[in-house]
């Protein structure tokens, strides 16, 4: 009987710590949604922190496929989600066929009995997986909480950041929506889908309060996380009330649209509630902007700021009916005007701007551009998160055969355009060795010709054009040389990537070769200023020469002028490159011999300097 008794005693304190167990689980599982990112917009109109809390959101299996693609040929197509993202994914049409799925009932336009039944992944579900990034401030207020700094981090938590997260959505037809993070909190989870569909390998976006000339957006290729941050502009008194657009200070007087606009209805209650009903008038804001002159677009932000820099968001899909309304108050105070802004959200919840005094216009279209992305050394596993991002945005690209290999996973299906190596005579007569040089020249010539029309057809079409150039783009790239006299540079956005020579330095580590300077030079820069190679041999600096291997005949006798026969100098092929890595050690006096006995006469540094001893 003792026995018993105790079993049981023992068992309740068990069942309530499981019990205890898995509400903790649950409650981390709804907060664990894109921890830090709701903060970005912060400020007393913000109601991103609330929305965790209500939002209900099951935690989604990991996705069937790894943070990078490997290396494999996956040519299939497939969309990507990245930018201000910890893990960028791309997702086949299997892999979002195994995620948990829900069910949206969109109405049909024009017939309010009738609705179109929608299955498919929440994009919350989706953010879940690749974790927005936090923004600078909130990753200052955990440091400093965890150096026990609490004041700090409270400060540093209660910052206002002028700044909001955006998703951007883009198809394969070069359409784009922007809705912002909030929105999406605020939604319930299955109000913004992508969804499956049996005849296409890309899934389409289907939001239940979008427009229906607009929407489902088919073949997504993209969604893309951006932050963009808001500006108050100082306007002189004469000049407030201003919607502004396009950049600078044009804008328009909002009292002259409101003229054009007819008063709204609307439950909300004012700010002003002591005020007769005369003295001021309630306008819808998407009415408002409707109004414009210049037609706005569906990648459009408008942010509210009143004037003492409190400030609301919206997209203009949320702005759309049947969404609660945005409405903007006319207030009358003799001759003076002042406006407010209430909205309500999908839960009822109200915010408030007082004393509005400017709406910004921010657009987000993606505008045709060349982004030249450094590939790094070639080995997928140096690839950085940023150009990863860009490779996700980009319509069409432009890479050596090898790349349409190696990074087919990102690359996803989408169009090459052209290898460039194919536009250089030496190696078009490379793979055609039966014609003559002076034809080669010619045939090279007109490919290049060929290649630069290809990207301004694309450009002019609204594509973004991706070019995958090894390296860092920066240090001694190829690009310059083509890519550069025929566009503007406002039209081209370099890309970082790890240099071959950060990948040399880290594979000849066991030398400090940072003891004294780094030359980092090229064979035609030494051949015409052994200045440069006297004061290295002098001062024992180490000289790394980029596109070398080919050219040592003729740079080793202009360093044996200033160097001992039995200087070091290391070869170091395939920097970066797992597998295929290969370091030479030899000197001065056998390095032509050598360098003979390797195949390999492109993918190589050269290091020569006391240093390496």
């Amino acid at each position: 009987m003792a026995y018993h008794m105790n079993k049981e005693r023992l068992l309740i304190p068990m069942l309530l710590f499981l019990i205890l167990f898995f509400l903790n689980s649950v409650a981390r599982a709804e907060n664990s949604l894109l921890q830090g990112a709701a903060n970005s917009g912060s400020n007393k109109t913000s109601l991103a922190k609330a929305d965790l809390r209500h939002h209900k959101l099951e935690v989604a299996k990991r996705l069937p496929v790894t943070e990078r693609r490997d290396n494999k040929d996956e040519s299939k197509e497939a969309f990507s989600i990245t930018g201000l993202v910890q893990n960028p994914i791309w997702i086949t049409k299997k892999n979002l066929s195994q995620l948990r799925h829900a069910t949206v009932s969109k109405p049909i336009k024009g017939k309010t009995d009738k609705s179109v039944q929608y299955t498919g992944v929440p994009v919350l579900t989706l953010l879940e997986i690749v974790k927005i990034q936090k923004n600078k401030n909130d990753k200052l207020a955990e440091e400093n909480k965890k150096q026990g700094n609490y004041e700090n981090a409270e400060k540093m938590a209660n910052t206002k950041v002028n700044s909001d997260i955006v998703v951007s959505v883009k198809s394969k037809d070069g359409r784009q929506i922007v809705f912002l993070l909030d929105y999406l909190l605020q939604s319930p989870e299955n109000e913004i889908m992508l969804v499956d569909d049996k005849n296409r390998e890309l899934p389409e976006l289907v939001i239940k309060n979008g427009n229906s000339n607009i929407f489902p957006l088919k073949d997504i290729i993209s969604v893309d996380i951006m932050q963009f941050s808001v500006k108050y502009d100082e306007l002189e008194d004469n000049k407030l009330h201003y919607i502004i657009y396009g950049g600078g200070n044009a804008g328009i007087y909002l009292p002259d649209i409101l003229e054009k606009c007819k008063t709204v209805d609307t439950p909300l209650k004012t700010l002003h509630t002591g005020t007769s009903k005369n003295k001021h008038k309630k306008y819808s804001l998407y009415e408002i902007l409707s109004k414009m002159p210049e037609k706005v677009e569906y990648t459009d932000i408008f942010t509210v700021i009143s004037d003492n820099g409190d400030l609301a968001s919206f997209s203009f899909t949320e702005l759309e009916p049947p969404n609660p309304p945005v409405v903007i108050i006319q207030n009358k105070n003799n001759t003076q005007y002042s406006y407010d802004l209430v909205a309500a959200d999908n839960n009822g919840r109200v915010r408030w701007i007082k004393n509005v005094r400017q709406i910004k216009r921010i657009n987000l279209k993606q505008k045709p551009m060349i982004y030249v992305i450094g590939m790094g050394c070639g080995d997928i596993s140096l690839l950085t998160n940023e150009a990863i991002s860009y490779m996700g945005r980009a319509d069409v690209f432009v890479c050596m055969e090898k790349y349409k290999r190696s990074f087919a996973g990102y690359m996803s299906g989408k169009p090459v355009l052209f290898d460039p190596f194919f536009q250089l005579a030496t190696f078009y007569r490379k793979h055609h060795p039966k014609i003559s040089e002076e034809e080669a020249e010619r045939k090279s010539k007109e490919i290049y010709e060929n290649n630069m029309q290809m990207i301004r057809d694309a450009l002019k079409s609204g594509k973004t054009v991706a070019l995958l150039e090894p390296g860092d783009p920066t240090i001694y790239g190829g690009w310059r040389n083509w890519l550069s006299p025929n566009f503007p540079s406002d039209k081209i956005k370099i890309i970082p990537g790890i240099s071959s020579l950060s990948a040399a330095n880290a594979a000849l580590g066991e030398y400090d070769i940072t003891e004294t300077s780094i030359v980092v030079t090229e064979p035609e820069t030494l051949k015409h200023n052994e200045s440069l190679i006297k004061s290295a041999a002098e001062t024992e600096s180490t000289i790394v020469i980029f596109m070398g291997i080919s050219r040592m005949d003729v740079l080793v006798p202009i360093f044996k002028k200033y160097y001992a026969k039995n200087t070091p100098v290391h070869l170091v092929f395939y920097a970066g490159i797992t597998g295929n890595e290969m370091i030479i050690k030899t000197d001065l006096e056998k390095v032509i011999e050598d360098t003979r006995a390797n195949k390999e006469n492109f993918l190589g540094l050269i290091y020569i300097g006391s240093k390496l001893r």
